[in-house]
């Protein structure tokens, strides 16, 4: 499958069932996200793997919606970054992201980006916050976004090419 495919096959998923990801394979998701680029790489972003049942359903509320598919996910990736060293760390964490989105469609793992930096939980205490607090993350580091995995329930059809909008695409002038 070469890549185009790949990004056309990738959709958010918010239902999985209750397969196990091999482990060889959440691996392969994790040195994706290493092997992204950053800004002067300097690569600010750190990794947080959680498998954990009981997190994953407190990750789920950690959001005021958005984050219910978390519960039953296999597991999720937390990008966090460290914020004194970079200042471009929001576009590596998106990039981190992409990279692991991609990996995991490679493999044909259901996934899904869920954005925590400046969302709210149902107390709107930032999500963030709640986070770095539940996970002992230091005050310095950032939580970007969370990407929930696991075996799809259903599969969806691959984006088509012909329903890109391509009038978004501009050569020289606006």
């Amino acid at each position: 499958m070469n890549l185009i495919e790949i990004m056309k096959k990738r959709r958010s998923t918010r239902e999985y069932t209750n397969e196990d990801i091999p482990p060889e394979i959440i691996n392969d998701i994790l040195k994706a996200g290493q092997l992204a680029p950053s800004s002067k790489n300097i690569r600010p972003i750190e990794l947080l793997l959680i498998e954990d049942k009981n997190t994953l359903e407190f990750l789920s509320k950690s959001r005021t919606h958005g984050s219910t598919q978390l519960k039953n996910a296999k597991c999720a990736i937390i990008t966090i970054a460290d914020t004194t060293t970079a200042d471009a760390w929001i576009e590596d964490a998106s990039i981190t992201m992409t990279h692991m989105m991609l990996m995991a469609q490679y493999h044909n793992i259901g996934n899904c980006w869920i954005q925590i930096r400046m969302r709210k939980d149902d107390n709107n205490k930032l999500s963030s916050d709640i986070i770095k607090e539940k996970l002992g993350i230091p005050k310095h580091y950032e939580v970007e976004a969370i990407l929930s995995l696991g075996i799809s329930k259903t599969t969806l059809p691959p984006q088509e090419w012909e329903k890109t909008e391509k009038n978004k695409v501009h050569k020289e002038k606006y």
